[in-house]
Formats: C-alpha cells, sequence, structure tokens
C-alpha cells in the first residue's frame, strides 16, 4: 500500500485525478490466512488502505464483489471502476494439445494432463493437489504438474517427497514462449486456493486458461467471482476450498469424459474472447480516464470562477 503515497502527494500538489487500482485485498487476505496479526499492525495496515481508499478519485479493481468489497470500506459507488485482468486472445489461443511441451513431458495421447501453473503461495493452498494425485496414485492415466514459484515451494515440495507422490512433477516458472505450448497441453487447469482468500482475489491465470480454451476445475464457494464466472459459462467445474473428497471426485470426472472437456474449453474460449480482449478493456479504461480528467478540470475551473 505504500505505492499509494505518492500519487496521494502527486495529487495534493499538483490537482490531478488518482486511480487507486486493487489487484488483491492482501491486506485482508493475509489476517485471514495468518500470515499477518490482526493487532497494531493490521489494524494500522487497515486504516492506511482505508485512508486511500476514501480519497483516492476512483477506485477501481478486477472484479464485481472486489468492487464492493472496496465500497464496504469507504469507497463512493459512482467512483468505482471495475478494470479487469485480461488476456491477448491472439496470443493465448487454442493449440493442439500434442504439442512439444506434452512430448516433453513424455504424455501420451490417450493420458490426462493436470497442470497448475502460478505462484506457490500460502493462499493457494496447494497441499490440495498433491494429496489429490496422492489419493490418485494408481491412476497410471492422470499426470500431475505443478509449474512455478514462489515462498511457499519448499513446504509443498517436501510434502510431495515426504508421501513420495509418482503421478506428480514439479516444474520452474516457464518462459513466456512457452506459456501457449503449455497452457493448450494440458487436459485440465487447476485453479486452487484456500477458503479464506476466495472473495478477496480473483486468479489472474485463469484468464489465459479461459484465452487457450481449456476447462478448469477450481476451489471456490459460491459468491465469489471465480465461482461465477465458471459456472454461469460453463467454463469448469468447482468444487469447495480445501476439500478433497469433492476434488478427487472432480478431477475424475473430467478426467473421464473428453467430449465434457471440450465443451467446456469451447466456452472458456468465448468467455475470453467476449469479456478478456485486452485491447477492448484497455481502450474502455483509457475513455475512462480521458473523461476523469476532463471532468477534474471541469471542476478546476468552477472552482476558480467562484473563487473569482
Amino acid at each position: 500500500m505504500q505505492i499509494g503515497l505518492l500519487p496521494y502527494f502527486y495529487r495534493a500538489f499538483r490537482g490531478v485525478p488518482w486511480v487507486f487500482h486493487i489487484q488483491d485485498f492482501q491486506v485482508d487476505a493475509a489476517i485471514r490466512l495468518g500470515v499477518l496479526d490482526a493487532g497494531n499492525v493490521g489494524s494500522l495496515l487497515y486504516k492506511v488502505e482505508n485512508f486511500f481508499i476514501r480519497r483516492a478519485s476512483v477506485v477501481s479493481t478486477i472484479t464485481e464483489p472486489m468492487r464492493q468489497r472496496a465500497i464496504e470500506k469507504g469507497a463512493m459507488d459512482e467512483r468505482t471502476w471495475l478494470f479487469p485482468n485480461w488476456a491477448d486472445i491472439t496470443y493465448i489461443k487454442p493449440r493442439s494439445r500434442l504439442n512439444t511441451f506434452r512430448t516433453n513431458l513424455g504424455i501420451s495421447e490417450s493420458d490426462t494432463l493436470l497442470l497448475y501453473s502460478g505462484n506457490f503461495g500460502k493462499k493457494q493452498g496447494l497441499d490440495l493437489i498433491v494429496r489429490a494425485a496422492d489419493r490418485l496414485r494408481d491412476r497410471k492415466d492422470l499426470h500431475f504438474v505443478v509449474c512455478g514459484s514462489g515462498a511457499d515451494a519448499p513446504r509443498v515440495q517436501a510434502l510431495a517427497a515426504e508421501l513420495d507422490v509418482p503421478n506428480l512433477r514439479f516444474l520452474p516458472l516457464q518462459p513466456w514462449e512457452r506459456v501457449p505450448d503449455m497452457l493448450a497441453a494440458a487436459d485440465i487447469h487447476l485453479v486452487v486456493q484456500r477458503r479464506e482468500a476466495a472473495d478477496l482475489v480473483m486468479p489472474s491465470k485463469l484468464t489465459n486458461i479461459l484465452a487457450a480454451g481449456r476447462p478448469s476445475i477450481a476451489t471456490a464457494d459460491p459468491g465469489t467471482a471465480l465461482h461465477q464466472v465458471l459456472t454461469d459459462h460453463e467454463a469448469g467445474l468447482m468444487t469447495p476450498p480445501e476439500e478433497l473428497d469433492p476434488f478427487v471426485d472432480a478431477i475424475q470426472t473430467l478426467a473421464a469424459d473428453p467430449a465434457l472437456r471440450d465443451r467446456m474449453g469451447r466456452n472458456a474460449r468465448a468467455y475470453a474472447e467476449r469479456y478478456l480482449d485486452k485491447e477492448v478493456i484497455l481502450r474502455d479504461f483509457e475513455q475512462k480516464l480521458i473523461n476523469l480528467v476532463a471532468e477534474t478540470r471541469k471542476r478546476g475551473r468552477k472552482k476558480k470562477v467562484a473563487q473569482s
């Protein structure tokens, strides 16, 4: 939140509008997950956050539930914008699953590749994937790949080593030029997060998964943006956060039904084309900024006239 200080003072001295964008409600998530104590430090951070939210010209965020959360924290309804995460739908698009990324892993056409790609953090709760792979260790046709990096990686990898999971492998964060093939190679994408953070964040990885035209199994409760996107548009299966049995059942259901995966993948791509086009989102946001500047200048002229 310290990044809010410079624009706050810049606006104060120059009289320009200030847009405060919230990608994640990090303080809420950190306290709920036990990473941050809710005592004096947490209280101070809440006050700083609320200070910025109440004084920004506009507060923008990436989902409707998060916009409502900003309003609860003091933002004015008419001064909040949706600025969703986008996808480069011309670069990330449906491709053949039988590509070099898949063949380099030695996974056959008839087998099922389940992929998690992203951050290894406490809010993701990657233990769920490790334990699901362990539960399904006798399914030789299922291959779990967890790709990425983060603070929680050593602990998650240690758990996998302790359980000696044979059908799970870890890969480092992949270069951007390999991402389209990586996303396409997966038959099912896994989007997991712990319950405490589910309504405070929207996994940024989801936009590219949708653009790639692949189905997901995600963990989120009804009422969250993630649950709404995947269920309303039939682009994946939802299970309750941190619950192993429903998660394993969903994996087996989707793995056994290629037609369902194909249909959900088409729905995912259709959603991306309609709602996640980078150029459309940025043009809309640019126009909002232009309008905001014009409105601010108009108010400034009226103020000078009144003072004179």
